[in-house]
C-alpha cells in the first residue's frame, strides 16, 4: 500500500495502554453471562422433559408380585 509507513501504524500501536484487571474482569464477566443466557434455554427444556419422562414412569410402574 502506497503512502502508509507501516512501522509508524505499527509504533501508534504499541503505545496504546496495556489491559488492566478490571478489563479482563469485565470481558470475563461478559462471556460468562452470554454463555449462560445461551444455555440456559437448553438446560431449561430439559429440565422440564426430564422431570415429564419420571414422572410418567413413576405413574407407570408395573409392581410385579414375587
Amino acid at each position: 500500500m502506497a503512502g502508509i509507513s507501516w512501522s509508524r501504524v505499527w509504533l501508534a500501536a504499541s503505545w496504546e495502554p496495556d489491559m488492566e484487571p478490571s478489563s479482563l474482569s469485565e470481558i470475563v464477566r461478559n462471556a460468562l453471562w452470554t454463555a449462560m443466557q445461551l444455555g440456559a434455554p437448553v438446560l431449561a427444556i430439559s429440565l422440564v422433559v426430564g422431570v415429564a419422562v419420571s414422572t410418567f414412569q413413576a405413574a407407570t410402574q408395573i409392581n410385579e408380585m414375587t
